[in-house]
């Protein structure tokens, strides 16, 4: 994950520390292909992980963020919805997000309306951003997970609708507007020195959310060209690249860490 995503990288990174954690057998809860296990709820791991990297790094919980890709996105959205998660995370994102819609505990959804409701009575907005390339097979932009092969994965929310309903999440707050939704079709910026096969690969179109006086609170990227991968400027080895079919013109990271700058959390 770290050649993937660079994060840790200067050009890219130079205020943030960055954890990797890795789930059981490289899967984390919500996927519904993995394997049974004694405590299989990974959600308070990563809370007991953010207070061991608080004792031990002087951490603050002002400014902690979640990323993940794929199933750590899937992750990531779940925890968007975890209590202990909203008192510790200023801003939830995933790039390529598997928001199963048949999770491997049956009292975790996504994608009920009212499940986060309560837990976000106290917190109000909740900030979240996708990215998505529209030529994902294995976590299909559209939700149809059809292999080229032609065997289909498990079935998974349309990207469009998770964000949609995530955005309707935060405007079911009594004290909040209601969240508007907002479209713009860009090529981003490229900072590829050479022409190569990464050039004109990446283009997106943007779907924000207007949520009280936040606003991109809720934000997705539709990318062009882009399969099952992180966007970067950076080739990666032929299986990687077999799934993400090529590099793009801009870096996701960039993009995550300026918008996550936008939040923070009052001490608690």
């Amino acid at each position: 994950m770290e050649e993937m995503t660079r994060l840790p990288d200067p050009y890219i990174n130079q205020d943030y520390i960055v954890a990797y954690p890795q789930g059981t057998n490289d899967m984390w809860m919500g996927n519904p292909l993995a394997p049974e296990a004694t405590y299989p709820d990974d959600r308070p791991f990563i809370i007991n992980l953010l207070d061991s990297l608080e004792d031990t790094l002087c951490l603050g919980k002002s400014r902690t963020y979640i990323t993940g890709f794929s199933n750590g996105g899937g992750l990531s959205g779940l925890l968007s919805c975890y209590p202990p998660a909203l008192e510790w995370v200023a801003a939830f994102s995933a790039v390529a997000g598997a928001y199963y819609m048949t999770p491997t505990l049956p009292y975790i959804t996504m994608f009920d309306l009212g499940e986060c409701e309560g837990d976000r009575g106290r917190r109000g907005r909740v900030p979240f951003m996708e990215i998505h390339g529209d030529a994902d097979m294995p976590i299909a932009y559209d939700g149809n997970n059809t292999r080229a092969e032609g065997v289909s994965g498990p079935s998974t929310v349309p990207v469009l609708e998770w964000l949609e309903r995530f955005a309707a999440r935060n405007s079911r707050n009594a004290s909040l507007a209601e969240c508007a939704a907002q479209e713009q079709r860009y090529a981003e910026p490229s900072n590829v020195a050479d022409e190569d096969e990464s050039k004109g690969k990446g283009s997106v179109v943007k779907t924000y959310w207007y949520c009280g006086a936040e606003k991109e609170a809720v934000v997705g990227y539709q990318v062009t060209g882009l399969g099952h991968g992180w966007p970067s400027t950076v080739p990666l080895d032929s299986g990687l690249e077999g799934f993400r079919l090529g590099p793009t013109t801009w870096n996701a990271s960039s993009v995550l860490l300026e918008w996550f700058t936008r939040f923070s959390l009052s001490r608690r």
